[in-house]
């Protein structure tokens, strides 16, 4: 479907095309009618299924046609969860309207307070902030969500996971437009916490489910390699970066430490690549961001801190180095390929300390993913096996397992009694004693004493 059969105001049609689009994606065909229609939405989708245009475009056609309620109030507020992914949002709303007199602002963690003080005060339309600085200038009454007309939750299971569940329901709380439109786009749509924010801040949503996040994304090529240990991860690593045609790359490690020792090591072996993690510095994290996306770098190492939020369309190959404990980190970093519609390939390397994690994510995709060799790198490791069933217990009577009766325990079932009459203790032994002789058992003699002797020896 094309943008311009939605009713679109053609100056943003003009900055669709502009970017590059022409017909919407599924997310973005279910959605946008939805939100013109003023509907509260619950939505899921893939990762770069285009949901920021899905939300994004309906908005500003909104605000385009319905007259602001207080000519100084801020008409939409979209939350993101990290910085990453607020700057990229940012970045698209406002050239999604470039060529309309809105001011669009970003608010967000490790800037200056002072500053975006006085960007509020310039009375912005819509703003793209993280949840935690945006409370913190509620509560500083630098803004007022009083008049409130649409807001959205971006990503809500990762805003929910990182712990933001309260800054979101007093941000809701704090914009009691009773005309508000709510918009919630989750990875999941099963998650506890957003099911209960869902709850809290939307009415009468409509739910949107397009390719739920455990399953895999069409385009994207997976290939899954065995390896034996972090030596020869290394090695497959650099075959794979040399051998492979790609426009650019991400890897992905576990940890802080490795982002900046495979960086090293790649460089070492005359591979344009730098890194990423949570602990630089803002500046160096948004300088190599830049850097990468701009073509300047072919090859960015980071942690998980770059999965959510990165938009790069050239973004051929991921590798994961390591594999993720969490099945859904699998997917958002897959994702970052293959983005818009375009084709890519996602490399997973499989070692013995990966090996619970490949089990995991294969369940959460309920596919079997194909583990194999790369040719010129065989691995000695070529899986566990899985562990043999445990075995059952005897089922009773009533088609439940039996229970083994064990010393102590008060469930156990109990043992049939001997119903013999009870018979007198003291009459027993000596009945006892006296039939002794009569089975057979000789009777007990008694030990002479010992003669003392006047010395007080005992005799021997």
């Amino acid at each position: 479907m094309r943008f311009q059969d939605f009713g679109i105001d053609p100056r943003l049609i003009s900055s669709i095309e502009h970017l590059g689009f022409e017909q919407a994606t599924e997310v973005q065909e279910a959605a946008i009618p939805l939100i013109l229609g003023g509907c509260d939405i619950m939505a899921t989708s893939q990762t770069g299924s285009g949901k920021t245009i899905a939300y994004g475009l309906p908005i500003l056609q909104r605000m385009l046609k319905q007259r602001r309620f207080e000519h100084r109030a801020v008409r939409a507020v979209i939350l993101a969860p990290t910085r990453e992914l607020a700057i990229q949002v940012h970045a698209n709303i406002k050239h999604l309207g470039m060529s309309l007199d809105y001011q669009i602002q970003l608010i967000i963690g490790r800037e200056s307070f002072q500053h975006q003080e006085k960007l509020l005060r310039k009375n912005p339309e819509v703003l793209i902030a993280t949840p935690g600085r945006l409370l913190d200038h509620i509560r500083e009454k630098s803004i007022s969500l009083e008049h409130l007309e649409f807001l959205v939750l971006d990503e809500a299971d990762r805003m929910l996971d990182m712990g933001f569940r309260d800054d979101v329901s007093a941000i809701s709380n704090s914009a009691p437009n009773v005309k508000r439109q709510t918009m919630l786009f989750s990875a999941t749509l099963e998650h506890v916490d957003v099911a209960n924010i869902c709850n809290q801040v939307l009415r009468a949503p409509e739910r949107i489910e397009i390719n739920r996040s455990n399953d895999q994304h069409e385009k994207i090529e997976q290939r899954l390699f065995f390896s034996d240990n972090l030596t020869h991860k290394e090695e497959q690593l650099i075959h794979l970066v040399k051998s492979e045609d790609y426009r650019q790359l991400l890897i992905f490690t576990a940890t802080k430490l490795d982002t900046e020792r495979l960086a090293k090591l790649l460089m070492d072996n005359d591979i344009d690549a730098t890194s990423i993690h949570g602990d630089m510095l803002q500046n160096q994290r948004k300088r190599t961001l830049e850097d990468f996306r701009r073509g300047r770098v072919g090859v960015l190492v980071a942690t998980d801190v770059a999965a959510r939020g990165l938009d790069i369309r050239t973004l051929s190959h991921v590798i994961n180095f390591d594999l993720p404990i969490n099945p859904e980190d699998f997917i958002h970093r897959t994702g970052r390929t293959g983005r818009a519609g375009a084709t890519g390939i996602a490399i997973s390397l499989v070692s013995p300390k990966d090996w619970t994690s490949f089990g995991k994510i294969q369940s959460y995709l309920k596919v079997k993913l194909p583990c194999t060799m790369l040719e010129g790198f065989e691995a000695k490791f070529k899986g566990f096996k899985p562990k043999p069933a445990k075995k059952r217990l005897p089922v009773s009577n009533k088609g439940r397992p039996a229970k083994l009766a064990r010393k102590g325990d008060k469930n156990a079932p109990k043992q049939k009694q001997n119903t013999a009459p009870k018979q007198d203790k003291k009459q027993g032994m000596r009945d006892s004693m006296a039939s002794a002789v009569d089975g057979g058992f000789a009777p007990m003699k008694r030990k002479p004493r010992a003669e003392i002797i006047d010395d007080g020896h005992e005799e021997d």
